[in-house]
């Protein structure tokens, strides 16, 4: 016991730097949502190089599903002491604006109501998620409307930077039910 020798371990510890602000501005258009929600990081956590690499590759994505292909972004990354100060700016560039709708449709009524659907979209970015979104709801609308197996898709046509849809369309023709001879139960 007595060849036994001490042994110091000295470990030094230091905080990762947290993030106090987060500056994000656009130069060429404005974009209809808060820009810090395109992000995952947030002001107060601590911040973390690859996190923030990751969070700029998802924010490319997230714009040119938004309508913006060609975006690109500058950002500087500022350290004082133990707080970072992160400035970003996005450009936008050219974005893939929605010009129309074609459908397989058999049916007048389904092609004139998907026309008048997107009708608002018109000369705007071309955003996935929400025609995904609207042409669920135009499903389910028309399902109320008595067709009832009626199903919808969409594959977007890009050409020159402008979008237009071809919706295909399956069994759109329309339901009734006509009741006859009951005499328990009523029509409801």
């Amino acid at each position: 016991l007595q060849n036994q020798k001490s042994n110091k371990l000295l470990v030094h510890m230091k905080l990762k730097p947290k993030i106090k602000t987060i500056n994000i501005g656009t130069i060429d258009r404005n974009l209809e949502m808060n820009p810090l929600q395109l992000l995952s990081i947030k002001e107060g956590d601590f911040f973390e190089t690859q996190k923030l690499k990751s969070d700029l590759v998802n924010l490319q994505k997230k714009l040119e599903t938004m309508g913006y292909p060609f975006n690109s972004h500058q950002m500087s990354v500022t350290q004082v002491k133990d707080k970072v100060i992160i400035n970003l700016v996005i450009t936008l560039g050219e974005p893939r604006l929605f010009k129309g709708v074609k459908s397989n449709a058999t049916s007048m009524y389904v092609n004139d109501f998907l026309q008048r659907k997107f009708h608002t979209f018109y000369n705007k970015p071309f955003e996935f998620t929400k025609f995904k979104l609207y042409l669920d709801e135009a499903q389910r609308e028309l399902f109320s409307y008595g067709y009832y197996l009626i199903s919808l898709d969409f594959s977007p046509l890009i050409k020159n930077n402008r979008v237009s849809l071809d919706i295909k369309v399956t069994h759109d023709k329309p339901f009734a039910f006509d009741f006859k001879n009951l005499k328990e139960e009523h029509r409801d």
